[in-house]
């Protein structure tokens, strides 16, 4: 079942939450940066996508782009970005329900310089009333201590990166029934 994604900014405290695990090889690849951004509950995915600007300011998402899910390992995710090309978190999948940034929402938007590690913040998610709400609250110092213990190249080319709150241009899925037809006899 699809819920929507309403992007909700509120400031409070994050409890403190583990290290990275993975390794992330070719962020030093020509054209490419790093964003790291710590997800909570430990339940949640998100999906990334590459996407453009239109005039208006509106976010669009890549529309034939993998559908590939990211899982935090040890509380945060990882990826590779195409430099100076925004990017916005579009979906959200916590405990086996999916959020998708649509209509009037606004998905958190960022870009990446080529070569660069940037942290973007740590979210955590909450599913109530059918929409998912998300706090944003950045530990930089939290975040470079964390993934210094086990990757700490990494954790020494950390940058403060920032999220930006950005409309989407994607229209909402509306349920539709599908008819089968069946033969008989």
């Amino acid at each position: 079942m699809s819920k929507y994604l309403e992007a909700i900014y509120r400031g409070a405290a994050l409890a403190p939450a583990f290290l990275l695990t993975t390794s992330l090889g070719g962020a030093e690849e020509e054209n490419y940066g790093t964003y790291v951004i710590g997800v909570a509950p430990s339940t949640a995915e998100i999906k990334v996508d590459a996407g453009r600007l239109r005039d208006n300011g509106t976010f669009t998402g890549g529309v034939f782009t993998p559908f590939e899910l990211q899982t935090p390992v040890n509380h945060y995710v990882i990826g590779r970005a195409k430099a100076d090309t925004v990017h916005g978190i579009v979906s959200v999948r916590i405990d086996g329900e999916w959020y998708h940034v649509c209509g009037s929402a606004r998905s958190p938007t960022f870009t990446v310089a080529e070569g660069k590690v940037i942290y973007l913040g740590d979210l955590t998610f909450e599913a109530k009333n059918g929409q998912l709400r998300f706090q944003l609250v950045p530990d930089l110092e939290l975040a470079r201590l964390q993934i210094g213990l086990e990757q700490p190249e990494l954790a020494a080319q950390l940058e403060p990166g920032e999220f930006s709150a950005r409309r989407v241009a994607t229209a909402c899925p509306q349920a539709m029934p599908i008819t089968i037809p069946v033969y008989i006899g």
